[in-house]
């Protein structure tokens, strides 16, 4: 979250991680919850739509990505452009 706040702009969309405030407040935030994080659902290729559409909606285009490069099937078709990828953490 850290890194979001420090960019001139910037977009969390959390997905499949968890079911009400006390399962996801570890996830978005471990550190400051003291709690070990849970591994999220699996994504399948609907949430994956949903979430393209949540960043489009919000006037997402280009975008860099925090976490390890992935290859992001047809982000071409939401309008969208990952121009690069940061580690987490940095």
């Amino acid at each position: 979250m850290a890194a979001i706040q420090a960019a001139p702009a910037g977009v969390a969309v959390l997905l499949n991680c968890g079911h009400d405030v006390a399962t996801l407040l570890p996830q978005v935030l471990p550190a400051a919850a003291g709690a070990p994080t849970t591994r999220p659902a699996q994504m399948d290729l609907r949430t994956y739509g949903v979430g393209a559409q949540i960043l489009r909606d919000l006037g997402v285009g280009r975008m860099k990505l925090l976490g390890s490069p992935r290859r992001m099937p047809s982000m071409v078709g939401y309008g969208l452009e990952v121009t690069s990828f940061q580690a987490a953490g940095r």
